[in-house]
Formats: structure tokens, sequence, C-alpha cells
């Protein structure tokens, strides 16, 4: 993670911020109490695994005018999230070597910005801080499931199960108003929300064996 700054002698000055992460991880557990019992260390799902990758980035702006603060800000990020793990049998119960695994790939890209004010003033000898801004949020979203040839097998090559692309569009008005009575502190506010969600799917295949071969028959209508 790194975060700049500049222009801190001005009434403008600027930020900007780069983050990057990826990790792999297992999925341990999955134990009746008689094999805890047995080994701690062991595990039923051996092959099973969590891929996360993200990288995000943000820049803004921080104008300082009398007693008016104004904020912009940009960001954008995009978030892999993929799971491999074996179909079959019930919990606490080892899956064979041989068997297949289910692949799920999650990416979620987000884009947004962020507008607001701030304001510092007293009425009657009482300091008040007022805040209003907007918000608007993009975000895209497919999810795709693929079935592997192993437990193993990262990029189901065995083929397609799933494709489903999600949107979201969220946009924001906020207001609120700080009212320091030194020990008492009141913050009313209001906030106007609109969000607007879609799906969309376009494959939706059964699994089929759990130990070999491609996906099944259609689930159904799409």
């Amino acid at each position: 993670r790194i975060k700049l700054t500049g222009g801190g002698d001005g009434d403008t000055r600027w930020r900007a911020a780069f983050s990057a992460y990826r990790g792999r991880m297992g999925e341990p557990g999955g134990l009746t109490a008689a094999r805890f019992a047995a080994d701690r260390r062991d595990g039923s799902q051996s092959f099973d695994r969590v891929f996360i990758n993200r990288i995000a980035g943000s820049a803004g702006l921080v104008h300082t005018l009398n007693d008016t603060v104004i904020e912009a800000r940009v960001w954008t990020s995009w978030f892999e999230r993929t799971s491999r793990r074996q179909p079959g049998g019930g919990f606490g119960t080892p899956k064979p070597a041989n068997g297949v695994s289910n692949v799920q790939t999650q990416i979620f890209w987000q884009f947004g910005g962020d507008l607001r004010a701030r304001h510092d003033a007293e009425l009657g000898g009482t300091p008040v801080t007022f805040t209003a801004g907007t918000m608007v949020l993009r975000t895209k979203s497919p999810v795709r499931v693929n079935k592997g040839i192993s437990p193993t097998d990262d990029e189901g090559l065995a083929g397609a199960l799933s494709r489903t692309e999600r949107f979201s569009t969220v946009g924001a008005l906020f207001g609120e108003a700080l009212v320091d009575f030194g020990a008492l502190k009141l913050a009313p506010g209001v906030r106007f929300v609109r969000i607007h969600q879609s799906v969309r799917e376009q494959l939706d295949l059964g699994f089929g064996s759990n130990t070999g071969g491609g996906p099944g028959a259609p689930n159904g209508p799409l």
C-alpha cells in the first residue's frame, strides 16, 4: 500500500493512494468430532483453495476557501476471488483424490466519485459544522463457474458450467450538521440513495458426475 500527499502549504492539497494484494488460502477443517479427536491436523478438504487478488487506486483534491473545505475524490478497484472446491460427500467425508473440482471466479470492477463541502460556523456561540455532498458508484461483477478435470485444476478444463453478469449503479445525496455542545455532540443528517441492480444469466448447466466428464444438462430456462 502506498499513499502520497502534496501541496500542504497552500489552499489546495492533493492525495493519491494505491494498494495491491494477493493471497492463496487453504480450506481447513471439515472434520467430525471423532476425526478431530484422532488428529486435529487432519482435514476433509485437502484440495480446496481460495485465491484472492486485488488492485485499487484513488486520487483526490482538498481545497480550503475561508471557513469552507471542498473535497473531491475518485477511485477504482479490481477484485478477483476464485474458489476451487471438490463436490460430493457429506460433512467430514474425505474427498477422493481422483475426483473433479468446482472452480468459481467472481470479479468486481468498481468506479466511484465523491464530492463534498464542509463549512464551519457558529450559531449563538455554538460551533456547528455543516457537510453536504454527493456520491456516485458503478460496479460490474461477472461470475463464471467451470468444472475441473481434477481436484487441483484451477482453470476448470472440463468445461463451463455457468456465466452471469451483474451490474450496480448507486447515486447518493447527503447532508449533515455536527453541533458541538462540548461534552454533548449532535449530528442530525439525511441521505438519499438510489440503487439500480441488474443480473444477466447467460449459461446454467448441471454439474454432472463428481468423478469425471463434462458439465451436465441445462438446469432450466435462463
